[in-house]
């Protein structure tokens, strides 16, 4: 027959009457908790495993700001729930949320922009920190339909709109065409082929 260990065990509300010796291990029946003695502590100390291992490799650890995780953490889904009803991120890192390897969103901390893509590539949509706005072409190379906050301009076929433009359209055979706004009071829509004519 193999040998039986057994330690000192008991209810919760009946530890603090023990005071376990050196290295003493103490179990609470009810509460399935255990405490390792010092000799002179009533009820002795909750033994609390900080981390998990692999190995001799660190793969979770608590601390007293939160959980840390060394690797990939692989799980079939994710329920956050916090007091705000978001997910947060410490400063300075990225957010992808991808399947099977494809990368769908992310958000840089970074630059503060936020990146809609398909595929292997992120250049689907993309909005800038700044409020400038681009939806990129099949090949996600370049941005073929772009909005430049800060001169109130779209630009088609050119992410370089004209400052003075409203619309700005470009192709492949160089053929540019603007509509502007006059600053007079009954106002206009112009048209500029690229020779400005």
């Amino acid at each position: 027959m193999a040998n039986t260990i057994k330690i000192k065990g008991g209810l919760e509300a009946d530890r603090s009457g023990e005071t376990p010796a050196a290295r003493e291990i103490l179990l609470t029946t009810d509460e399935k908790k255990l405490f390792i003695g010092d000799g002179s502590t009533a009820g002795g100390d909750e033994i609390q495993p900080t981390a998990l291992a692999f190995g001799t490799a660190t793969k979770l650890a608590t601390t007293s700001t939160g959980i840390d995780v060394t690797g990939t953490v692989t799980a079939d889904g994710l329920t956050v729930d916090t007091a705000n009803g978001s997910l947060q991120v410490s400063s300075g890192f990225v957010v992808d949320l991808t399947r099977a390897g494809v990368n769908y969103i992310r958000a840089s901390d970074a630059s503060g922009s936020l990146m809609l893509g398909s595929g292997s590539s992120y250049n689907r949509l993309n909005v800038a920190s700044n409020g400038d706005i681009s939806f990129y072409d099949a090949a996600g190379s370049s941005q073929a339909f772009f909005w430049d906050a800060a001169d109130e301009s779209l630009g088609i076929g050119t992410s370089l709109p004209d400052s003075s433009a409203k619309l700005h359209t470009q192709t492949a055979n160089s053929t540019a065409r603007t509509i502007t706004e006059s600053t007079n009071a009954s106002g206009y829509v112009g048209y500029r082929a690229t020779n400005g004519t």
